[in-house]
């Protein structure tokens, strides 16, 4: 969890240098409609890596058992 908190952090601290070492990694994933679901995605991160309650209710309401079997 340590490096999981690290990496949101780092993003969050700097994240154009994230976003470009990203794309080094993957190059297909460098496109207009991935970089705004990666700056878009900064919504979705925990600030202290604790589960959120709001989180399950939301992933609940959003999958359904045939989703995930």
């Amino acid at each position: 969890m340590k490096a999981v908190k690290k990496a949101t952090n780092y993003v969050l601290a700097e994240p154009e240098k994230a976003y470009a070492d990203y794309i080094d990694m993957k190059p297909a994933m460098g496109s207009d409609i991935n970089r705004k679901i990666f700056e878009r995605s900064f919504a979705y991160f925990s600030k202290d890596l604790q589960n959120v309650q709001r989180d399950w209710v939301s992933f609940r309401s959003s999958s359904s058992t045939e989703d995930v079997y």
